[in-house]
């Protein structure tokens, strides 16, 4: 089985490390084949601590779209696609139905309360 883990933060994510990566080793030991993709890089991450450089964080933010895109145009290579939250920030909710209109196995991970 092929996995798609679509997470929204790097591995310095504490919710990204928590929910996925530290069970990565376990998958792979089972003999599942998968990907990881954070929405937010290791640069934007760190970004988002910073004060100010709006525009920059805009640019990191349209640049991690393009990427998540990019990617989810081979959604069909994966068995399952597991979404930590959403797939994009605000009002892009239209990707996950579509995918799932076309017949995506999604899983979404929401970690609210």
């Amino acid at each position: 089985m092929k996995i798609l883990f679509l997470t929204k933060y790097p591995y310095q994510g504490a919710s990204s490390r928590y929910r996925v990566y530290q069970y990565l080793p376990h998958l792979k030991a089972a003999g599942f084949d998968y990907q990881v993709s954070s929405f937010m890089s290791e640069e934007m991450y760190q970004a988002s601590f910073s004060h100010g450089r709006s525009l920059y964080k805009v640019w990191l933010t349209l640049l991690a779209v393009c990427r998540r895109l990019w990617l989810l145009r081979r959604w069909r290579d994966y068995d399952v696609i597991y979404m930590q939250r959403e797939l994009f920030p605000g009002p892009l909710l239209w990707v996950e139905r579509w995918l799932r209109r076309r017949g995506a196995r999604l899983i979404f991970d929401y970690d609210d309360a």
